[in-house]
């Protein structure tokens, strides 16, 4: 039974999912050991796992409480499953679903065309007020309208993948104050511009400094070009040089 669920808005108390929804696992398995277990006499094994998808850590022992015994699985392999888990989740998230709504957005633009957003709500059946749905119609397009953050490509994907466990959750925090509040309401310690059009996101924390060099592009876009954990005060020409270089592949 899912409780709480990960969510794009930054700043909010919860994020809870409907108390229908989150209990039709206890309700589908009354309904079949009512007047007896159906699932036994099946062979059936049936898990209704209370888990909390908001909070990762939490969530990562709840799978392991259940599935320790079932899977014969060690902490670190429930670790690694659920990481890959909120990888895909974000990838998912933050690049599937939304080059779709950004491929939606540029064509409008590029044709000078109005887009109408409809919101639907499948699994219930009571009528939305209006002034609920122009809410969310105002949030939907305050978010088709923020900044994005990407990478580059896959290479970029991989040196992120490298940094060490806290400073890929830095780099998601300083992403996320970008997509939440704007690029140009994100300063220093988060940003600094480095040289012409590059800037960096500075990460740091007990497992040392690491940097992710960006720069902006079209679609009010963030696009980082190289990540690296930082060894020397300043950062490396080197880096720079790199950074610029593979830059030149992003159109302004």
């Amino acid at each position: 039974m899912i409780d709480c669920l990960t969510s794009e808005l930054h700043g909010t108390q919860a994020s809870r999912t409907c108390p229908t929804v989150a209990a039709t696992p206890a309700a589908v398995k009354a309904a079949f050991t009512k007047e007896g277990d159906l699932f036994k006499e099946k062979g059936i094994l049936f898990l209704d796992t209370f888990v909390n998808l908001s909070q990762p850590d939490l969530f990562e022992r709840q799978m392991y409480e259940q599935f320790q015994d079932l899977l014969g699985l060690t902490p670190e392999e429930n670790a690694r499953a659920v990481a890959e888990g909120y990888r895909a989740l974000d990838y998912f998230n933050n690049v599937t679903m939304r080059a779709a709504a950004r491929e939606t957005l540029e064509q409008l633009e590029r044709e000078d065309r109005l887009g109408v957003v409809l919101l639907g709500r499948p699994y219930h059946m009571r009528p939305v007020p209006a002034s609920a749905l122009y809410c969310k119609i105002a949030i939907l397009w305050r978010l088709a309208m923020a900044w994005t953050v990407e990478t580059l490509n896959a290479v970029v994907d991989a040196e992120l993948e490298r940094l060490p466990v806290e400073m890929r959750a830095r780099f998601a925090h300083i992403a996320g104050l970008i997509e939440e509040a704007g690029l140009e309401r994100v300063r220093e310690p988060h940003v600094k511009h480095l040289r012409g059009r590059l800037w960096e996101m500075r990460m740091k924390g007990r497992t040392g400094i690491s940097r992710a060099l960006y720069v902006t592009a079209t679609g009010q876009r963030v696009v980082v070009v190289r990540a690296f954990i930082k060894k020397t005060q300043r950062t490396p020409d080197r880096e720079i040089e790199l950074a610029l270089k593979r830059a030149r592949e992003v159109s302004q």
